[in-house]
């Protein structure tokens, strides 16, 4: 596929500095872009590279304005990257239909242009909508119901009662709906509590490998619309995950948390229950939240147990400092004990 420089501008609500005429077919990184292919470039560093090999076009931030090669300047390049990506490389779309081997309960509602694939079982009562794509051996428990162009990878599960919305992504190995973690103590017994809840996820999540989302107890556990969670993350039950959060790789939600929209969890970030996340907040990685907390908005926390990043920065240099301080402070005494040793060991005057 070529496109003009112009109409990539265009398309990407850009502004061309040079030969707009120029036709390009692709999409490289700055260190492999070609004559005939886009790149970005967001600071100097990476102009110079892409410039180094005779890139087509450098899409380029308002920042920067001059170069030997041909420029599209936008406000936001990283969006202007995932939309070009877009463009050159679009997503193949799947033939509808229903494999012979898939196990479909009569009950089930299926869309005709949804595609269903091999050895996927689709329990009683549930609904699939237009233009979902369910991978092989997946499973849709009873009465799910997963709404228009949601693609799930293969091995996916739903359990029971289970909400999806539009334009989600589930990669495979994801677990929506496995019972919370609840148990009641009786002596020298664990008494399961019951998990009579369900999931709700909102329109154009994705979920990543190997991540659950467990079912409330009384309620639904829910994730709204926009989030985005990477590979092998757990949320607990009756968790409320608001719009556009991030959870990077293993972190750990208990039960009953609430995150407000925008709120980053960086990667292997921990949170106790009953935690709450004001909006636009950030956990630094491996940051730990002790349970019934709450992180004030547009904050940024760190450490275990969790504080605020400043004063756990100037914990962490002091820390770094103190095997330093600790000698000065052994030589100080030293010199003092040997002092008094001196004063002590000399005959005292008579007057």
């Amino acid at each position: 596929m070529k496109k003009s420089i112009q109409e990539l501008a265009e398309l990407l609500g850009g502004k061309v500095i040079g030969d707009g005429s120029k036709t390009v077919s692709g999409v490289a990184g700055a260190d492999q872009v070609g004559p005939d292919q886009m790149t970005f470039a967001e600071n100097p560093k990476f102009l110079e590279a892409a410039e180094s090999r005779n890139a087509g076009v450098i899409v380029v931030p308002d920042s920067i304005s001059e170069s030997k090669a041909t420029l599209i300047q936008v406000s936001n390049p990283r969006v202007a990257f995932a939309k070009s990506l877009e463009l050159f490389f679009p997503q193949q779309k799947s033939e509808p239909g229903i494999h012979d081997t898939a196990v479909i309960a009569e009950s089930a509602q299926i869309a005709e242009s949804a595609t269903i694939g091999a050895h996927v079982v689709i329990d009683e009562g549930a609904q699939i909508g237009e233009g979902v794509v369910i991978g092989a051996l997946s499973y849709i428990g009873k009465e799910s119901r997963i709404d228009a162009n949601t693609f799930l990878y293969p091995r996916v599960v739903l359990y029971h009662q289970i909400q999806v919305g539009k334009n989600v992504i589930l990669h495979s190995g994801v677990v929506l709906g496995a019972d919370g973690f609840g148990y009641a103590d009786d002596g020298d017994l664990r008494i399961k509590i019951l998990q009579l809840g369900n999931v709700i996820i909102e329109d154009n999540v994705e979920i990543g490998a190997n991540s659950c989302v467990d079912r409330g107890t009384i309620g639904p556990t829910i994730i709204r619309k926009g989030v985005k969670i990477d590979n092998c993350v757990q949320v607990a039950h009756n968790d409320d995950i608001g719009e556009n959060v991030l959870l990077c790789a293993q972190v750990g939600v208990s039960g009953s948390v609430t995150i407000g929209k925008n709120s980053v969890l960086a990667g292997q970030a921990g949170v106790g229950d009953h935690v709450r996340m004001g909006e636009y907040s950030v956990l630094s990685a491996k940051c730990g939240v002790p349970s019934k907390k709450k992180i004030p908005p547009k904050s940024v926390f760190s450490g275990f147990p969790s504080q605020d990043m400043t004063a756990w920065k100037e914990q962490v240099v002091l820390m770094r400092r103190l095997p330093k301080l600790v000698k000065s402070l052994q030589e100080k005494i030293l010199e003092l004990e040997n002092k008094v040793s001196d004063l002590e060991s000399q005959p005292s005057s008579k007057v």
